[in-house]
């Protein structure tokens, strides 16, 4: 079982404690969210001294994770034992990692194990996640998967990322549990949408083979190369032999889905339109992806119509007609198609071939969030995080957001992560159960 290292983790998601003590303590609170630690050092330490609990705190940061302060870990870990004896959490959290890893300090699991009971018994998702980790791996206690379980469960409740990635692994293989490789992709999703790549990996490798979830080219590469991007060598390595083999022409395929689709089959149709269109196992043709997305819109795919709408409203391969594009984006709309929905929507906001409806459009985007549309959930989180349209709700934006979000969009994974650092955490908490319940419920039950 890999040991996830925090350090740098709590050196950059520093949060500080409400005010104690009021002037040189805010000031030195400023000076440490400013990254200038020198600054911070001198004013924390004479109310560290007179056993300031965040002074403390401040000074054992300074020491362990300054930028312009020369770096004494003994130091460091003085003034974090002081700070966590008297329940700051980040201290707590620091010791329990720096003593199981052996980071700075030599290492010394049972107090590690001190400081992670400690940070737990508060109710702290990291506390709760590394006394797990201490429990599956059987390090200073005894071997308890189930309890290890229960405490990463408490500290996903929580929205703490390592913990779905972890939950992830222990379905996805059945390490302590019975396999369950959908349980295993619902965890990486959600670990991924907190910028895991680990899990991206997970992710696109899951769609690519098919394992607990559909198998889906496009997805199995987008969340591959959003892996890539962040370095994960192994996923670059595997993309690598994914596109090789995705891109061959296949043209025993190819005469296949010509055969059925000249029969009638709109499935052969669309496959072939896609085919020619991205040169996926075919030779790219524009002309002839044209021809068979509309012979499959013509027989009713609502893919197809959206599809043409696109195309139409776009002017790609045709002149551009807005009223031709309405046309097929109402149709795919009328079936229920997500894509529809969404571009019938943008239709409305922005005029495009009808006169600008925003109330229109906002029922649109609603219907189009509501079939799964991470760019329609997106639009709405930040529909209810500005009151734009709809009530300010902080809680249902973050629960839009963080649906959208668990697509492989560096945009919404970006936004979602700064959003959940401007809310309370009763808030998130909030959000996070209604978005697992509009999921669960397939977007049945997505709050008002």
């Amino acid at each position: 079982m890999r040991v996830f290292c925090l350090g740098v983790f709590f050196g950059i998601l520093w949060v500080v404690n409400p005010p104690a003590w009021a002037g040189p303590l805010e000031d030195a609170r400023d000076a440490q969210n400013k990254r200038d630690h020198r600054r911070a050092l001198e004013l924390a330490m004479p109310l560290a001294e007179a056993g300031n609990a965040e002074a403390q705190q401040i000074v054992g940061n300074a020491y362990g994770f300054g930028e312009n302060v020369p770096r004494n870990y003994p130091a460091a870990v003085q003034w974090f034992r002081k700070a966590g004896a008297q329940g700051m959490l980040l201290s707590q959290n620091t010791l329990g990692f720096w003593f199981s890893e052996g980071k700075y300090v030599a290492r010394n699991s049972d107090e590690a194990l001190t400081w992670f009971r400690k940070s737990a018994a508060q109710n702290d998702p990291v506390g709760e996640f590394g006394l797990g980790q201490m429990y599956q791996n059987g390090t200073a206690v005894p071997k308890n998967l189930d309890e290890a379980l229960r405490l990463y469960r408490l500290s996903a409740d929580q929205g703490f990322g390592l913990a779905f990635m972890v939950l992830g692994q222990m379905y996805f293989a059945g390490n302590g549990v019975t396999k369950d490789e959908a349980a295993g992709v619902h965890w990486y999703h959600r670990a991924a949408s907190q910028g895991v790549s680990t899990a991206e990996y997970t992710i696109g490798m899951a769609y690519a083979e098919g394992r607990g979830t559909v198998k889906d080219d496009e997805l199995a590469e987008g969340w591959l190369q959003l892996a890539a991007d962040q370095g994960e060598t192994a996923a670059q390595q595997y993309l690598n032999t994914f596109q090789t083999n995705h891109y061959a022409i296949d043209e025993q395929k190819i005469a296949a889905l010509r055969r059925d689709a000249l029969a009638g089959d709109v499935h052969a149709e669309v496959a072939l339109a896609n085919g020619y269109a991205h040169g996926v196992g075919f030779p790219q043709n524009d002309t002839d992806a044209l021809k068979w997305y509309r012979s499959a819109a013509e027989h009713g795919d609502g893919f197809a119509q959206n599809t043409l709408g696109r195309i139409y409203g776009d002017g790609q391969l045709v002149p551009k007609d807005l009223n031709e594009s309405l046309k097929w984006l109402r149709k795919s709309a009328d079936q229920g198609n997500a894509d529809g929905l969404y571009g019938l929507a943008v239709s409305y906001e922005k005029g495009y071939g009808v006169s600008p409806d925003k109330a229109a459009a906002g029922k649109l985007y609603r219907q189009a969030a509501e079939h799964g549309h991470s760019g329609a959930q997106y639009i709405l989180s930040i529909a209810y995080w500005q009151g734009d349209g709809v009530p300010e709700d902080k809680v249902l934006s973050v629960m839009w957001l963080e649906l959208a979000a668990r697509d492989p969009v560096k945009k919404y994974i970006d936004t979602r992560n700064g959003v959940v650092m401007n809310v309370t955490a009763d808030e998130r908490n909030k959000a996070l159960a209604l978005a697992e319940q509009c999921e669960s419920t397939h977007f049945k039950t997505c709050g008002s």
